[in-house]
């Protein structure tokens, strides 16, 4: 102790033991001076309490985990004063290891404490040890400790906002993207107390509620519906669709306290987010968030805004699931329409052909008539068939798209179809003085 030269060990060597109830420092049991020589030298947190009221020593690394507000006059001073907050819980702890000589421990072990001008939700994993007089009586209580709050929280966030995007990504349309949301977000009770979620209906040009988490009931006093050209807006959430920007909305205590989920965590604040759609002035919605009352601010802020953002992504997805279906029937409709269509001029078209067909064949096996006139009589005969035929193969593909005809492959003679198609394009040629040589094998 002599030797050291840290905060913590020139203020443990100048206070005035004398006029604690564990006496002078040089008088204090050889096994108390080396536990305060060890503490005073670890660069990890560390405390002790010694003699009967438990009286406190910490060293410089222990100083951050109680916070400004202790140091330094928590020193010399017995733990229960000091740490009244987690007292009942250290008390316990305390007397189990005094009395048993055992340590004992916990791991992220969530201590509210009052370092910061509020009442911080903070976690710790920590170890009490026992320490005893030259006697080998405990008589005192060796405590280590490690902050992992960060690391809590972080884990804690990490996990919702994996679940957020897992879950709602399925959803089908922005109301149940929404609604799955809050499923995940009801678990999330810290982080974030309450949370309302607002829809934009482009048709009406107002913002709805479509969602909650957090609240046994939505009062009437939250906004329902917002008309964005409202100037009566207590909660401004027409100002963050409007201008895309974040709102803090201050006393919601007042107006949510009593039909909060968990009414050990009640926010006074809570911030208003825009979901963006990627238009500006028409978000896809707002998120309404309360602010964790143990937390500092932009922390929640910042998680909120992470929510948004997977919030955007579902609806967006949504939204796309939704515009894909309406095409789909769209193009439905569209099908039937054309499959409607060609089976109606299909058999419109078959009336005249028939009628055009006969008076052919009439003339055709008339004996009287001129070789070239019987030629292009032939022409147009052929033409007229094969457009025949076409008809009832247009007739014939609607009624397969329908589902009223089943199609059945045939074999089919190319060469002589193609010679057959080429011979009715021969008078055209004829007429330009141009050969038309067909050569299928």
């Amino acid at each position: 102790m002599k030797q050291a030269s840290s905060q913590m060990a020139v203020r443990i060597r100048e206070f005035d033991w004398a006029s604690t109830s564990i006496g002078p420092l040089a008088e204090w049991p050889v096994s108390w001076r080396n536990a305060s020589q060890i503490i005073v030298d670890s660069g990890f947190p560390a405390a002790l309490a010694l003699g009967p009221d438990l009286l406190y020593l910490y060293n410089d690394a222990f100083i951050a985990v109680g916070g400004p507000d202790r140091h330094p006059l928590a020193l010399g001073r017995p733990v229960k004063e000091v740490w009244k907050e987690i007292w009942p819980y250290l008390e316990s702890k305390f007397r189990e290891t005094l009395s048993t000589g055992r340590p004992t421990s916990e791991t992220d072990f969530l201590m509210p404490l009052m370092r910061s001008g509020y009442l911080e939700e903070t976690y710790m994993r920590f170890s009490f040890a026992v320490v005893r007089d030259d006697g080998g009586t405990p008589s005192g209580i060796f405590c280590t400790v490690t902050e992992n709050t960060e690391l809590v929280i972080t884990r804690r966030q990490t996990e919702c906002l994996r679940q957020l995007a897992t879950l709602s990504s399925s959803a089908g349309s922005p109301a149940e993207a929404c609604r799955l949301a809050v499923t995940v977000l009801e678990e999330q009770g810290r982080d974030l107390p309450f949370a309302l979620l607002y829809l934009f209906d482009s048709e009406t040009g107002r913002i709805e509620i479509a969602a909650s988490a957090g609240l046994s009931v939505v009062p009437e006093t939250v906004p329902q519906s917002i008309r964005l050209d409202m100037t009566s807006d207590t909660w401004r959430l027409a100002a963050v669709s409007s201008s895309g920007a974040p709102a803090l909305i201050e006393h919601i205590a007042t107006v949510l306290g009593p039909f909060l989920s968990r009414p050990d965590l009640v926010p006074d604040k809570a911030i208003a987010l825009p979901v963006a759609s990627g238009i500006p002035g028409a978000p896809f919605g707002i998120l309404v968030a309360g602010v964790n009352p143990m937390r500092p601010a932009a922390e929640s802020q910042a998680f909120h805004e992470s929510v948004a953002m997977h919030l955007e992504r579902a609806i967006g997805s949504a939204r796309m699931k939704q515009l894909a279906e309406k095409r789909a029937r769209e193009l439905s409709a569209l099908d039937r329409a054309k499959t409607l269509f060609f089976s109606n001029i299909s058999h419109e078209l078959r009336t005249p052909l028939t009628l055009i067909l006969a008076p052919l064949r009439q003339v055709l096996d008339c004996p009287r008539l001129e070789p070239e006139h019987r030629e292009l009589l032939g022409t147009a005969r052929k033409a007229a068939g094969r457009l025949h035929r076409l008809v009832n193969s247009l007739l014939d593909f609607a009624r397969i798209e329908a589902g009223r005809s089943d199609a059945h492959f045939q074999p089919t003679d190319l060469a002589a179809l193609t010679a057959d198609l080429a011979e009715m394009f021969r008078s055209v040629f004829e007429f330009a003085h141009i050969g038309l040589t067909v050569d299928c094998p």
